[in-house]
């Protein structure tokens, strides 16, 4: 069981350490380049259309005909491929609709590494924390590496402006592909006729009628949309005030934040003495109690 962690833990690394190291800097690279504000923003919006689209795209294949963790290889080894193409671009018109093609064969890994460690763990809610946080792990160290290891290597003062993180993502979406064939076998479960609702998580607004739980929801709705404006904008104002190794502190800076919501689980059992992070969000009345511990 030590060994399948130990896999499952460098699989959530470099899962997320991929993510990272184009994301992050991306904003250098294309302000470089020449391209508008808009252009940027829509470059940055790949990865919300492509959550999108990806469940019907490739949830039906994952969760139906094929196991979890070939479907994880195929798709990492296409969006490294599609990586390579995306780094010579030099042309929105060009960049744009590959950079959205990557995102969805990329953003369902995000949910096929999530279904691979709990299937393959003895106890989920115990174990998957303890796996999950080398996947923030991964986020940091792209940064640390792009921003502060890198440079000094290759004798450059930055590298966040070139397309250098572009084909350290294409490696490292590689080298995950390749692992990904030595994971767990982990099996489709689906079957029967093709759920529409459950494809695009319909089903799930049934728990609206909870008014704890919508409260809840759309108090996460508000927060995550400045939260999405740091993620993207953070790096270039960093960059625009004169900091050079805006990448490194930028991953720094977030991932440090994504620790102390690790302690949120533990935070509310103290305070509300449930099992289990969903019983919380069940039986707790006042949900903000949630966003106040993690603000503070």
């Amino acid at each position: 069981m030590k060994r399948t962690h130990l896999k499952l833990s460098v699989m959530m690394f470099i899962e997320w350490f991929i993510w990272g190291a184009w994301f992050v800097p991306l904003w250098q690279y294309l302000n470089k380049l020449g391209f508008s504000p808009s252009e940027i923003a829509w470059s940055y919006s790949s990865t919300a259309i492509a959550a999108i689209l990806s469940p019907v795209l490739v949830g039906v294949i994952a969760d139906r005909y094929f196991a979890a963790q070939k479907v994880l290889a195929w798709l990492l080894l296409g969006g490294g491929v599609l990586m390579c193409f995306i780094a010579v671009q030099t042309q929105f018109s060009s960049f744009f609709p590959l950079l959205v093609v990557y995102a969805i064969t990329y953003m369902p890994t995000v949910a096929l590494t999530n279904s691979i460690a709990f299937a393959n763990i003895g106890d989920p809610e115990k174990d998957f924390p303890r796996i999950r946080v080398l996947g923030t792990l991964g986020w940091i160290a792209s940064g640390l590496f792009i921003g502060f290891v890198l440079p000094p290597m290759l004798g450059m003062g930055n590298i966040s402006d070139t397309n250098l993180p572009l084909w350290l993502t294409a490696a490292a979406s590689f080298a995950l592909g390749l692992y990904s064939f030595w994971l767990p076998n982990t099996p489709a479960k689906g079957s029967g006729p093709v759920d529409i609702k459950a494809l695009f998580g319909l089903n799930a607004l049934a728990m609206l009628k909870d008014r704890s739980f919508a409260i809840f929801a759309l108090c996460s709705f508000l927060f995550c949309m400045p939260l999405a404006f740091y993620y993207q904008f953070a790096n270039g104002y960093l960059t625009q005030v004169g900091l050079n190794e805006a990448t490194g502190l930028d991953d720094a800076g977030s991932g440090f934040g994504d620790f102390r919501a690790a302690g949120l689980a533990a935070a509310a059992q103290t305070f509300w003495h449930q099992e289990g992070t969903d019983a919380r969000l069940r039986h707790c009345r006042h949900p903000l109690h949630l966003l106040y511990l993690r603000r503070h």
